[in-house]
């Protein structure tokens, strides 16, 4: 017992002061990053089950090489495929909202709302050709060539 300890919540005090000072020093703390499926927003219970029974069936082909094991296997493994990516697409089409349409005019992109942009008609205005309209407007391509006939 240290001598500046009298009484025993003292004594416990340092004791848990003088633990942790060598754990810090033996296993300091780590920061840890958590990787896989708890960070994934589309995952589920109904996932995770299928990839369990997937390692069980793999487990069980290892152990027997039956090709009845095989083909339950092959099976599983569409299933759980199919289920993620099923998943998946529902995440990103209800991420989705249809108030917020990113689209580009003139090189900027702006976010537009349809129910209150005033700039609609910008988007069903016919789009101009880059150069020599009548040019254009008289010649057409050879699809069999690269000469330009005219008409």
């Amino acid at each position: 017992m240290p001598k500046e300890c009298d009484d025993l919540d003292c004594f416990i005090i340092t004791l848990n002061k003088c633990v942790t000072q060598v754990m810090d020093e033996l296993a300091p703390k780590r920061n840890i990053r958590l990787k896989g499926e708890t960070l994934k927003p589309w995952y589920s219970d109904a996932i995770h089950d299928a990839r369990r029974k997937r390692r069980s069936i793999e487990r069980l082909l290892r152990k027997s090489g039956l090709e009845v094991h095989r083909q339950m296997l092959k099976a599983q493994r569409k299933v759980v495929v199919n289920m993620i990516d099923q998943a998946k697409s529902d995440y990103i089409r209800d991420s989705i909202t249809v108030t917020e349409i990113i689209i580009h005019i003139k090189g900027k992109e702006t976010v537009m709302m349809p129910e209150i942009c005033e700039n609609t008609t910008e988007l069903s205005k016919p789009l101009k050709p880059r150069a020599l309209e009548n040019k254009m407007a008289t010649s057409r391509v050879n699809p069999f060539g690269f000469r330009v006939k005219a008409l």
